[in-house]
This record gives C-alpha cells, sequence and structure tokens, in this order.
C-alpha cells in the first residue's frame, strides 16, 4: 500500500476507530480535496455498532462538518427555472 492508498486507509482508521473528535478536520480536508478535483456531491455515511454509535456520529456530522463546509462553500443561488 502506497500514497494515496494508505493514506485512505489511514483516513478510515481514524475515523472508524476515533469517532468524530477531531477528525471531523480530515473529513473537511478530504471534502477539500475532492471539491479542488471537480467533485461536487457528497454522500457522508456514519459508521456504528449500534444505532446510537450511529445517530451520534450522525449528529456530529451536522454539528461540526456541515457548518465548516457550508461556510467554505456556499451553495450558489438557484436560478429561476420554470
Amino acid at each position: 500500500m502506497r500514497g494515496r492508498d494508505l493514506y485512505a486507509w489511514v483516513a478510515a482508521l481514524l475515523l472508524i476507530g476515533l469517532g468524530l473528535g477531531l477528525v471531523h478536520l480530515v473529513i473537511v480536508e478530504r471534502i477539500t480535496e475532492y471539491i479542488r478535483a471537480g467533485v461536487s456531491k457528497f454522500i457522508l455515511r456514519p459508521v456504528g455498532a449500534s444505532g446510537e454509535e450511529v445517530l451520534s456520529q450522525t449528529r456530529q456530522l451536522i454539528e461540526q462538518v456541515l457548518p465548516q463546509v457550508t461556510a467554505r462553500w456556499p451553495r450558489p443561488a438557484k436560478v429561476g427555472t420554470r
């Protein structure tokens, strides 16, 4: 394993092993990389051993990640369509 594969593997271990704690910074950085590459739509899926863990991670995504994403990349205004 090298380069990007190793980075992705380590990031995945952090996300799974540490919950979101400070890992929300890793998530935002990863989103930044994808945006620079032209990606514009994301699906973030929390992973947990129980419904409670998944719910906790979902709340953390909403409270910690989404505000940063919204502040950095506000949605463009919709153009009127008919």
